[in-house]
């Protein structure tokens, strides 16, 4: 006949300290820092954007020197110029055309702006693996104004842009040179008997659809002399800008135009 076990009996002795609740366990926190892109990395992938700081930030004077001009400035590029232009992939998609090809649209972004670049099939084979969301490239092409107010780049070719530490603190240097010997300001002088006297208000608005980080400087002269109207820190341009300086020319009467400083 079995043996009838008492309650309590082999049964391991109760622990008086134990505490009724069990207590959670988490991984251990680790100790070593992690690598700047890895970080980034992680934090677009948790929260869907970059917390510590935007990929494009070290690399902006980079970028620029390698560049012919910024997603910003390629909608003023003329239709069917080639250009090169980087920035970070932001979003890309494939299609299959009716004739059975492959091709992408893609959104490249810097710090300014983006654009929108078109990538054909032969094109999208010789950059297979770098063309990828977060991706930082640059780009050649050439600039497509598809319909009115609205452009793209026509890829040809696309190159990883990873530049090393010793490239990008020469990049920034280079562009501190270039900045150093700019000048201040952008000056137009006018005869001032030339102006229509909407100019000032046209000018304002003009100045509002180009901001920029130059001020702008109009010389009058005058029967009585040269006067000078600075337009202030409300209204500074991006004197650089070909749409901008088409438009100033526009405005202002041909035989007003008498020096560019």
């Amino acid at each position: 006949m079995a043996a009838t076990t008492r309650a309590g009996e082999g049964a391991a002795p109760a622990d008086d300290n134990a505490s009724p609740f069990n207590a959670p366990t988490y991984p251990p926190i680790p100790i070593e820092e992690f690598d700047r892109n890895d970080l980034l990395a992680m934090e677009k992938e948790s929260v869907g954007i970059f917390i510590s700081e935007h990929p494009l930030k070290r690399v902006r004077e980079a970028l620029a020197v390698k560049s012919d001009c910024s997603t910003a400035e390629v909608m003023n590029r003329r239709n069917d110029e080639w250009i090169k232009v980087g920035g970070m992939i932001t979003e890309s998609k494939k299609i299959r055309t009716r004739s059975g090809s492959t091709m992408m649209f893609a959104t490249l972004s810097d710090l300014e702006g983006s654009v929108e670049i078109v990538v054909f099939e032969k094109a999208l084979n010789a950059a297979e693996g770098v063309i990828a969301d977060d991706a930082i490239v640059i780009v050649r092409g050439k600039v497509d104004h598809k319909e009115a107010g609205k452009v793209c780049v026509i890829v040809q070719d696309v190159d990883k842009f990873d530049p090393s530490d010793a490239e990008v603190e020469k990049a920034k240097a280079q562009v501190a040179r270039i900045a150093a010997q700019r000048p201040s300001a952008f000056k137009r002088r006018v005869d001032a008997a030339q102006l229509p006297a909407t100019v000032i208000d046209d000018l304002r608005e003009l100045f509002e659809r180009y901001p920029g980080d130059m001020e702008f400087v109009l010389i009058m002269q005058t029967r009585t002399g040269e006067r000078r109207l600075k337009f202030g820190d409300a209204y500074k341009v991006k004197a650089g800008d070909a749409g901008f300086k088409a438009e100033l020319n526009g405005l202002l009467p041909p035989l007003a135009v008498t020096a560019a400083a």
